[in-house]
């Protein structure tokens, strides 16, 4: 995909960004998912999914997410923006209707006090807990039969639900 724009792609289902380094994907993806929990009643940010390649790049996702969604909160409580804080355009299209603004900040609140929730992370850490969560320890040594076997039926499933939601996988 190129230029992810928040204001046009769709809130709802998944979205995978690739780019360079240095094209604003953190800032994209941190504008995206704040627009996405401020402007939806039932989404709770442990139900959305961030990987990246490196343990960095995973932590420097997680600040900004968290910093995004408690400064925008904040702005949406009427509060000044933190020193050297630039407003931008996801801050004007949230401010710019005064009705719901409490609502948003509340969401976006909520979405703060259970960032701990928030999956947020490398594919291989993520790929571990998913492996974890189906009883298997990824740094175990000496089963690698059982690990691929929980994997594959992992990645199955996956596929298998793509699948029934009339979305296909590209074959790579």
């Amino acid at each position: 995909m190129s230029g992810l724009d928040w204001r046009t792609v769709p809130l709802a289902g998944r979205l995978r960004v690739e780019a360079s380094a240095g094209t604003g994907k953190t800032h994209a993806v941190a504008a995206y998912v704040t627009k996405a929990l401020a402007t939806t009643e039932d989404l709770r940010i442990g139900e959305i999914l961030v990987t990246t390649y490196t343990r960095n790049a995973a932590a420097e996702l997680r600040e900004r997410i968290r910093t995004r969604l408690v400064v925008t909160a904040r702005l949406l409580r009427g509060q000044d923006p933190p020193a050297g804080y630039k407003l931008d355009e996801l801050d004007a299209d949230l401010l710019a209707e005064e009705a719901g603004r409490a609502d948003k900040a509340r969401r976006l609140e909520r979405a703060a006090a259970e960032f701990d929730t928030a999956t947020i992370g490398t594919i291989h850490a993520i790929c571990a807990r998913v492996l974890r969560l189906a009883g298997v320890e990824a740094t175990e040594t000496g089963d690698e039969e059982l690990r691929d076997r929980v994997l594959d039926e992992v990645v199955n499933d996956a596929i298998v639900t793509e699948a029934i939601a009339g979305r296909q996988w590209e074959e790579r």
